[in-house]
């Protein structure tokens, strides 16, 4: 019995409308939980799509596509086609075949948050990540 049922050692019923607004607030934390758990699950769902469509535009990298430098009138190569070759392009000019590496932190980011977990210490992962990218 909690201490806000108890007046001076005597058991004193809660009223119809305290039982009401307490199912009310048990609802609302429970959805809170609910979305944000959903929210969680299904950023970690994108993180690893993400990761996926920049494992397939690094390999299907071609220098002829058209990226920032290149002007090219032919058929576009790239499995992912005018932006994965614009991607693939830029991120291969700016770290070259550590590209790759991009892509190992962001699946096991997708993956421990799609199982339910959370990330720890998140603001220096993120630190981390991109000194280690630099």
């Amino acid at each position: 019995m909690s201490a806000s049922r108890r007046a001076v050692g005597a058991y004193q019923p809660r009223s119809r409308r305290a039982a009401f607004s307490e199912a009310i607030a048990n609802f609302r934390a429970w959805l809170n939980h609910l979305m944000s758990e959903t929210f969680r699950r299904g950023f970690g769902l994108g993180l690893i799509l993400a990761a996926l469509a920049l494992v397939a535009t690094l390999a299907s990298f071609d220098p002829a596509d058209p990226s920032f430098d290149n002007a090219s009138g032919g058929a576009v190569a790239n499995w992912l086609g005018v932006p994965g070759a614009y991607a693939s392009s830029f991120l291969l000019r700016i770290f070259g075949v550590g590209a790759l590496a991009l892509v190992l932190p962001i699946s096991v980011w997708g993956w421990r948050l799609t199982l339910g977990r959370s990330l720890n210490q998140t603001g220096w992962r993120i630190a981390a990540f991109i000194l280690g990218l630099l």
